[in-house]
Order: structure tokens, then sequence, then C-alpha cells
């Protein structure tokens, strides 16, 4: 029985797929040398080895947070914990979109507005103080939030989730820019 080229060809392709799947994998899992360095994309020298952004309203060089969109993630996050947070079957997701929301509060407490950093005396940080004070008390909110859907305790997470709403209504009362500015 005489073997065609044929055969011979197929394994060598399905060989040569297997390999470029095989170091495609490493790459994925940071183990071999990947496209940003000699790391891979989840060691040292990878693309996944940026330096944060600068918090603040930026500095040389840019990654400046933008509070505009933080805040909009914020509210996005609200919505979706809001329409899931009576449901245990979906803590474990909701769970993701609380860590995700703790991320945005975190950005937003480095990126005050200019109505809390804005003083008529030089040194007066107490609006600033006072911005990053709700910040805090928000974040605060949210991590206890996160540890009532793990732990499967889902009226408790409601009666917190609603007490994060006075934090977004003293916030804009005090921070948000009026309209007519």
């Amino acid at each position: 029985m005489k073997l065609g080229r044929q055969p011979l060809l197929a394994v060598a392709l399905l060989g040569v797929v297997c390999a470029v799947g095989s170091a495609l994998r490493a790459q994925d899992d940071g183990q071999g040398p990947g496209p940003g360095g000699p790391g891979g994309t989840n060691q040292p020298g990878g693309p996944g080895d940026n330096p944060p952004p600068q918090r603040g309203r930026g500095g040389p060089g840019g990654g400046r947070i933008n509070l505009g969109r933080e805040m909009g993630a914020l509210s996005t996050d609200y919505k979706k914990i809001k329409a899931s947070i009576s449901d245990s079957s979906k803590n474990a997701a909701t769970v993701l979109t609380v860590i995700d929301m703790e991320q945005h509060t975190a950005n937003c407490k480095t990126a005050p507005p200019r109505t809390a950093t804005a003083t008529t005396m030089p040194g007066d940080a107490s609006k600033l103080t006072d911005y990053q004070t709700i910040m805090s008390n928000l974040l605060r909110g949210e991590l206890d939030l996160e540890e009532q859907l793990r732990d499967n305790q889902n009226d408790k997470a409601a009666e917190t989730f609603k007490s994060l709403a006075q934090f977004e209504d003293e916030g804009h009362k005090e921070f948000r820019k009026k309209e007519d500015d």
C-alpha cells in the first residue's frame, strides 16, 4: 500500500497548527515571549506592563483620568446592580460589577472636580478633604456591599445599596457645577 503526499501534508499541517496554538496560549498565559517584550503579555516588559495613569487633573505625558467618564461608568454600574441586587442567583456577576464600581470610585477620588480644588484662600483644602471623605465613605459602602453579596446576604446588601445613593446626592449637591455656571 502506497501512501501519497496528501496524508503526509495533512500531518505536517496539523503539527504546525498545534505548534502555533501552543505558542499563542503560552503568550496569553504570560509564559512565553510576547509581542511586548521578553516576559509575554502578562509579564514585565509585556503590553500589560503599562504604568498606571497619572491621577488628578493630569500632568506631563497625559494619562489623565476623565472624571466625567468615571462618574458615567459609576452610574452604569449602579443601574446594573440595582437590576440584580435582589436575585441571589446573579450574585457572582453582581459582585464583579461592584468590584468595577469600586475601581471607578477610587479613580474618582484621585481626580476631584474643580469645585473641590478651587479655593478662595491659599492652603484651604477643606473642599478637597470633604470630596475625598465622601468618596472614601462611598468606597467603604461598596466594599460592604461586595462582602454581603459574596455571603448571599441579599436583603442586607439591598439596604446597603440604597444607602449608597446618599453619597451621590451629597456629593452632587456640594460639588456638581450648576447648569448656569
